[in-house]
């Protein structure tokens, strides 16, 4: 029998990605929804109190709500590249990318069933010009 060899992109690809860092780039949007869960719950943490990266300033003592409002940040903004990633990729289907991208079990026939307005093909393909983008911007 025939072993079976994955298909790889070739790598004159207009998004090509290395395999390697395209697995760093997958596991970091699988944080996607732990993240969110983890703003709203800090979010809760510091009812009116308005925060900001540039305005929250430390005096030099352990301030608990300074480093809550560092995280909140912190957070907000790996969200907002993902999400403004998905935007730059495609505004229509913005929805469906950061659902498919974020969802490790989620498949693209589940998401057609869904009502996914678009083919496999140009999701694939949407995708990895998401992850493209994306790993161009992420740190990991």
């Amino acid at each position: 029998m025939r072993k079976k060899t994955p298909r790889v992109k070739p790598k004159n690809d207009a998004y090509w990605v290395e395999p390697e860092y395209k697995k760093h780039v997958i596991a970091w949007c699988r944080c996607y929804k732990r993240w969110k869960y983890r703003l709203m719950d800090l979010r809760n943490s510091l009812r009116g109190i308005n925060y900001d990266k540039d305005r929250v300033q430390t005096s030099g003592d352990y301030d608990q709500t300074a480093d809550v409002a560092v995280k909140c940040e912190e957070l907000e903004k790996k969200i907002r590249l993902l999400e403004d990633t998905a935007h730059k990729v495609s505004p229509d289907m913005y929805f469906w990318i950061i659902k498919g991208v974020t969802d490790e079990y989620v498949t693209v026939q589940e998401l057609i069933q869904q009502g996914m307005p678009c083919s496999r093909n140009t999701y694939v393909r949407m995708t990895d010009k998401f992850y493209y983008l994306l790993s161009r911007e992420i740190e990991i």
